[in-house]
């Protein structure tokens, strides 16, 4: 039952390491060490037993999904062999966003944390399997562990409300269409030649008198930085001298004429995700052929931003995306693939909520967008 990276340092003592995380963990928080390793263990039965997929688990308005978990090899010598038999994982927790802590995530061995339950054993300080009490009490909080009630219940007693839920989540597999999205089919924008929802030619682009039935000299006034009113922005829509047109029509060249795409199939994945994480206030997966793209964190922004087109689109979050294959992340605010299907707008350079529509695309792939389906005008 040796380990190769080592349970404890070489001139470390058992006892004392014990009685000094009891310390922290009993004494000073009032926790038991089953209560620490209780939601990193059902993480490893959700992944074991759901399919393996990503599970959550809800505390409220709280969740902490498990992102990942390669297979690893070793064992304890505290564990019985049944236990030791069993595949070891290293899953890598993530959690939903709270300003006041900045711990985002963490990785561990089910076999370490088998043997914190059991023994309140959490690794050697020198070990690189070691999973301090600390960071599993910041991650968490002591108010959540505490949720996990291992005393004996009166069955006559009347059961109290608990916000502890656990659940595996279902892997979304959609057509990757916009059926049921909220977003209407190609339609002439009031009083020109331009199609809100669909393709339009770059030169009738930068001829547009208005768009949304507003001059452009009015929207650009809008989409300057620190612009007033609630479809105003500090940070703008645009730069302080860019041109609304000019930009439209320089993302329009980039995606309809060298890509060969339209910019609602660059905005459909974006939209399907933030769909996921609305409905589910948790994190949404997409899963396309081998690859898993998954909303791994969703911030509130404490208000709504308005479209600065005058029209009903609006948001109140920031999500950052995960692409399982790449290892990329792409971070955007949901107005703007609103605003990219509806009007092909990614924002200015001149601002820092711009999404790049190469940035897209390099993210989730061209042959996966051009896949995409769209509903037809008729």
């Amino acid at each position: 039952s040796g380990s190769t990276s080592a349970l404890l340092g070489k001139d470390e003592s058992l006892l004392a390491l014990l009685a000094a995380d009891n310390k922290f963990v009993v004494e000073k928080h009032g926790l038991t060490h089953k209560q620490l390793a209780a939601p990193l263990l059902i993480f490893d039965r959700l992944h074991n037993e759901k399919q393996k997929q990503t599970g959550t688990i809800d505390f409220g308005k709280w969740f902490h999904s498990l992102e990942q978990s390669p297979t690893t090899f070793g064992t304890s010598p505290f564990l019985r062999a049944e236990l030791n038999d069993a595949p070891c994982r290293e899953l890598k927790l993530g959690r939903g966003f709270n300003p006041l802590r900045t711990k985002r995530s963490f990785k561990y061995s089910t076999k370490v944390a088998q043997t914190i339950y059991s023994h309140g054993f959490y690794g050697g300080k020198e070990s690189p399997d070691r999973i301090s009490p600390e960071e599993i009490i910041d991650f968490f909080s002591p108010k959540i562990l505490r949720m996990f009630d291992f005393e004996s219940v009166d069955k006559n007693a009347k059961k109290r409300k608990s916000l502890l839920k656990i659940k595996a989540n279902k892997t979304v597999q959609p057509d990757l269409t916009v059926t049921d999205m909220g977003f209407d089919k190609p339609a002439k924008d009031e009083g020109t030649e331009f199609v809100l929802n669909a393709k339009n030619d770059t030169a009738l682009i930068l001829k547009l008198p208005t768009i949304a039935n507003r001059t452009i000299a009015d929207l650009e006034l809008q989409m300057r930085p620190g612009a007033p009113g609630k479809r105003g922005s500090k940070a703008g829509f645009i730069g302080a001298r860019e041109s609304l047109l000019e930009v439209l029509a320089a993302d329009n060249r980039l995606v309809v004429e060298e890509h060969g795409l339209t910019h609602q199939q660059v905005a459909v994945p974006l939209l399907i995700l933030t769909q996921i994480n609305r409905g589910r206030k948790q994190s949404g997966r997409i899963k396309y052929g081998d690859t898993v793209f998954t909303v791994n964190r969703s911030i509130g922004f404490g208000g709504l931003q308005h479209s600065p087109f005058g029209d009903e689109l609006q948001t109140a979050r920031e999500l950052s995306i995960y692409n399982s294959q790449t290892k990329k992340s792409l971070e955007f605010s949901p107005l703007v693939p609103m605003m990219i299907y509806r009007y092909g707008f990614y924002e200015g350079k001149g601002t820092s909520y711009r999404v790049p529509p190469e940035k897209i695309i390099d993210f989730f792939g061209e042959e996966l967008l051009k896949s995409i389906k769209l509903p037809s005008a008729q």
